[in-house]
C-alpha cells in the first residue's frame, strides 16, 4: 500500500510537530505548514490524503484553507480534519470539514481517527501500559505521545488523587511521575505504589523541574530526570526501566 500524505496545518510549533509524530506514528508522510499562505502554496504542489487544520492562523483563517480543497477536483478526496481550542469556532463547520476536533487532542485519539478516516489498517494491541502524572497540559500530551510511540498503552491523570485512584483499578508497568501537583506531591503517589504489594513490579521515573526537588529520591524511584527531558531519552529510559528479565 502507498504511503499516505498527511499535511499538518498549525501555527504553534510544538503541537505542528506533535501532530506530525502522531501522524507519522500512524505511517503517514507529512508536510507541515505554520501559515494559510504555506498552506495555500503547498496545496498547489502536493494532493495530500489527509489534512489536519487549525484554524486561527497568523496570516488568516483555516475556513480559507478549507474552502480552497472543497473548490479544487484534485483534492475531491482529501479528507479534512479541522481543530481548534475555541468550540465556537467550529459552528457551521461540520457540513464542510470531515472531522471537528477541540484542542486538547490526545495521541491515540488523533491516530486513530486519522486511520479511520484514510481507510488504514487497524492499530496493533499494546502490551505495556504507562501511567503518566503530569499537570501541564503541554507535558502531559507530549509525554503520552513518547510513550505510546514505542508501545505503551497510556492512562493520563494531572493529580495526586486521581492517580491513586487509578492504581487501585490498574496495574501499570510504569509510572512517569511529575513531583508538583495540583493538590499534593508526587512523594504521596510514589509511597502509594511502594507500600502495595500489586505494584511490587511497577517502575517509577520521577520527573521534575526542580533539581532540589529529587534529594532523597534515589532510593525511592526506579528513575529521576529533570526538565526538559527529551523525547528519545524518555523513550530509551521508559523500555529499560520495563525490559523484560530472563527466568
Amino acid at each position: 500500500m502507498a504511503e499516505k500524505l498527511a499535511m499538518v496545518v498549525e501555527d504553534e510549533t510544538d503541537l505542528r510537530n506533535f501532530f506530525c509524530l502522531i501522524l507519522q506514528e500512524a505511517g503517514f508522510r507529512t508536510v507541515p505548514a505554520r501559515s494559510a499562505k504555506t498552506a495555500l502554496k503547498l496545496l498547489n504542489e502536493h494532493v495530500p490524503d489527509l489534512i489536519t487544520l487549525d484554524l486561527r492562523l497568523p496570516d488568516g483563517s483555516g475556513q480559507e484553507i478549507l474552502q480552497a480543497v472543497r473548490n479544487t477536483p484534485v483534492l475531491a478526496n482529501t479528507k479534512v480534519a479541522v481543530m481548534t481550542a475555541f468550540p465556537d469556532d467550529l459552528d457551521d463547520l461540520e457540513e464542510k470539514a470531515d472531522l471537528v476536533l477541540v484542542k486538547p487532542i490526545g495521541f491515540a485519539q488523533l491516530r486513530d481517527l486519522a486511520l479511520r478516516l484514510t481507510e488504514e489498517q487497524e492499530i496493533p494491541e499494546r502490551d505495556m501500559l504507562a501511567f503518566v502524572v503530569e499537570d501541564t497540559s503541554d507535558l502531559l500530551a507530549m509525554f503520552t505521545a513518547t510513550l505510546e510511540r514505542v508501545g505503551f498503552e497510556t492512562r493520563r491523570t494531572s493529580s495526586v488523587e486521581s492517580a491513586i485512584r487509578g492504581l487501585k483499578e490498574q496495574v501499570p508497568d510504569l509510572v512517569l511521575l511529575d513531583l508538583r501537583l495540583p493538590d499534593g506531591s508526587g512523594r504521596q503517589v510514589l509511597k502509594a505504589i511502594r507500600q502495595d504489594p500489586r505494584l511490587v513490579k511497577t517502575k517509577v521515573a520521577v520527573v521534575t523541574a526542580f533539581p532540589g526537588d529529587l534529594e532523597s529520591l534515589e532510593a525511592e524511584a526506579d528513575l529521576v530526570l529533570v526538565k526538559p527531558v527529551g523525547i528519545k531519552q524518555l523513550q530509551d529510559l521508559a523500555l529499560k526501566l520495563v525490559k523484560k528479565e530472563g527466568p
